[in-house]
């Protein structure tokens, strides 16, 4: 699990999208990154897609601190802990912040019934080795969220995909297959982007702060269509 901030987000993209997408929440994810760093004012509706219930009760648990006021300190006095009231979706900041539990290729298609304009992605939704992760009919959804993804009106989306070091292989513990990237290779990935939008400047990128990511945005020659 990697990790992406607005800064970052800002330096790659012309012109910032105002909602962001994750999917793969953990405990907390993005967005507790964006409340810990102050970043969370500048955009305008924060979504994040977890599979885990356990962990979206941890994730609703943190948030809900923020939104009373608390940081970071008042955080970590309750690592752990969990919002047993948290059942399939959550609100916080008067709807600003959308936390959902389910399959994010399911869970993609409300998000983007609600959406209209671009969208910053943070694709990050996969099996792992930390007890916690959450192991779905598949390990990584990846190629499913794409094909979601192009089914949008909007084509000039960001895409940042963590992982892309893993593309194509087998994550081992041991003898133990923690996440199988096997069918998830480069070439892939690039074709099913490349369908959501021809225009797209695809690198991978390694900003120090986990693995490597591929990211995939618009350039200012190529004019965004829907």
């Amino acid at each position: 699990m990697g990790q992406i901030d607005t800064k970052f987000i800002n330096s790659k993209t012309k012109n910032k999208p105002k909602v962001f997408v994750e999917t793969g929440t953990f405990a907390g994810g993005i967005p507790q990154k964006m409340l810990d760093d102050g970043t969370f004012s500048e955009w305008g509706k924060v979504y994040t897609i977890e599979l885990s219930e356990d962990n979206c009760k941890m994730a609703s648990f943190k948030y809900s601190i923020y939104e009373n006021g608390g940081n970071n300190d008042d955080i970590n006095k309750h690592t752990g802990e969990k919002d047993e009231s948290f059942k399939d979706r959550k609100e916080f900041f008067d709807g600003k912040l959308v936390l959902l539990q389910g399959d994010s290729s399911e869970k993609l298609k409300d998000v983007l019934s609600e959406v209209n304009e671009p969208i910053f992605f943070w694709l990050d939704a996969h099996s792992g080795t930390n007890k916690l992760y959450a192991r779905g009919e598949v390990d990584c959804p990846l190629l499913n969220e794409l094909t979601i993804i192009k089914t949008h009106s909007i084509k000039n989306h960001s895409i940042a995909i963590d992982d892309a070091d893993k593309f194509g292989v087998k994550h081992m513990s041991g003898d133990e297959i923690k996440c199988d990237y096997t069918d998830i290779n480069k070439f892939e990935v690039v074709r099913k982007l490349r369908e959501i939008n021809m225009g797209y400047e695809i690198e991978v990128l390694d900003i120090g702060s986990g693995t490597p990511m591929l990211v995939a945005r618009c350039l200012e020659e190529f004019k965004p269509y829907q």
